[in-house]
């Protein structure tokens, strides 16, 4: 978009404002021909130092050559010099903050002596209105830690030392198998498994080219036909929205062993013992439950807000949020520059179910956004050093750095600008709820927080 100069002087021309759509207006603007003189006379003077013509060098063809041969040419570069800084002018004018660029929706014709008339449609910034932030009722939640918790996380570490030992048994709980998968068309064979180890217990965890629906039951020699049907978002793009049948063949099937806990183990682990293995585990666990409890507050109280505020965020600018989280999503599953225009736009149900999902996302995310921003204007908060300090030597300890190391780092990349943003939102937050209403929530399994 062209800005004006502080040297260049206004444009003589006329504004109307109309409503459109949500968080739109139309402006109609007319511009003074003798603005469209000046700027056609400009356009042709710049022009005109690099035409040539048979018998002229650049620079040197008359006028009147030039007004004969590019006076069409010469009138459209012009209006679309012009109408940017029309744009501008009408947006000050009016006191308008626009989302994006203006979309010109109809632009008159060029008439001698006449005003050229054009049509912008505006996508404005969002708003939200919030008058205050006291009484905010909040339920916080109670999250539940219990020893088999613990097991788990001990667990974790127990998978490293586990065994594989070769069984006779189908496939049907803790397996380590070894397969090959023959896609029946040709055209699929560099997609064919030879050799493939897969533990079993790990076939939910991502798409996969088979699941443990098809090696179910089977035992090391067996063959099976299997069909399966690739959802459209599927990370390799050969299968990508395809039916395919294959041939499943499982070489091996080893049973997974883990072994007990020990105090052996328990120091090989880097621990004093099993107790101090359980406890530093137990406290990891209860700072993951913190920062859930956390989350939980902040939205329950930005959902409260959100219903007393008076927000409007254009369809343009969720819809551009949305297809950002999209394309994220897409280049995540390993999709690259080729393929996702295509799937961007694509009819297949898993494409659209992503896009409605981002969709409310992304209002989500612009709501909370805005809601932080109108707690700004209201309250302040002041990060101390103190609590910049305490913040970055916890997280020098958890990354196990030394904390001035991390200081310098973080001013460097401009992560200490955010991190006290984030610190001073999360006081905002603290006396929203100081001046509302705390009461204990639900129990929640922790569990239940990975699900």
């Amino acid at each position: 978009m062209t800005h004006q100069h502080p040297e260049e002087k206004p444009l003589a021309l006329t504004v109307k404002q109309t409503p459109a759509e949500k968080r739109q207006v139309k402006l109609e603007i007319e511009i003074a021909y003798a603005e469209l003189e000046r700027e056609y006379a400009s356009t042709r003077a710049e022009a005109s130092r690099e035409i040539a013509l048979p018998g002229f060098r650049k620079g040197k063809v008359p006028v009147a050559a030039l007004e004969k041969r590019y006076r069409d040419s010469f009138r459209a570069q012009a209006i679309e010099n012009i109408l940017p800084k029309a744009y501008e002018q009408a947006l000050k004018e009016l006191d308008l903050k626009a989302y994006g660029r203006g979309m010109a929706e109809k632009i008159g014709e060029w008439e001698e002596q006449k005003p050229l008339s054009v049509t912008f449609l505006v996508t404005l910034q969002p708003t939200c209105e919030l008058k205050d932030f006291a009484g905010v009722a909040v339920k916080e939640p109670v999250i539940e830690i219990t020893e088999a918790d613990i097991d788990g996380e001990v667990k974790t570490y127990l998978r490293s030392k586990m065994e594989l030992v070769p069984t006779e048994e189908a496939v049907g709980g803790a397996h380590w198998v070894k397969v090959d998968l023959t896609y029946d068309d040709e055209a699929l064979a560099a997609q064919n498994l030879k050799g493939s180890p897969v533990m079993t217990e790990r076939l939910g965890d991502r798409p996969q080219a088979f699941g443990m629906e098809d090696v179910r039951g089977m035992k090391a020699g067996e063959t099976r036909k299997i069909e399966k049907s690739y959802p459209e978002d599927f990370p390799v793009k050969e299968l990508a929205g395809k039916k395919a049948g294959a041939t499943l063949a499982v070489h091996e099937v080893k049973l997974v062993k883990i072994p007990e806990i020990s105090e052996e183990l328990a120091k090989e682990f880097q621990f004093e013992s099993v107790a101090d293995m359980r406890a530093k585990l137990r406290a990891q666990v209860e700072q993951f439950a913190e920062r859930h409890r956390e989350r939980e507050i902040r939205r329950q109280a930005l959902e409260a807000l959100a219903a007393r505020a008076k927000i409007e965020i254009p369809d343009a600018m969720t819809h551009d949020v949305a297809h950002y989280f999209l394309e994220q999503h897409l280049r995540r599953m390993g999709f690259g520059d080729k393929e996702i225009p295509h799937l961007l736009h694509s009819p297949h149900e898993s494409i659209k179910k992503l896009h409605e999902d981002y969709m409310a996302q992304a209002v989500t995310n612009l709501t909370e956004d805005l809601l932080m921003e109108a707690l700004r204007k209201l309250e302040t908060v002041e990060v101390t050093d103190e609590a910049m300090n305490a913040e970055i030597e916890k997280r020098a300890l958890d990354q196990k750095i030394d904390a001035k190391e991390l200081r310098k780092n973080m001013l460097k990349s401009g992560e200490f600008t955010e991190l006290k943003k984030r610190l001073a939102d999360r006081g905002l937050i603290e006396r929203v709820i100081a001046k509302g209403k705390k009461t204990p929530g639900e129990k929640v399994p922790l569990s239940k927080l990975f699900s």
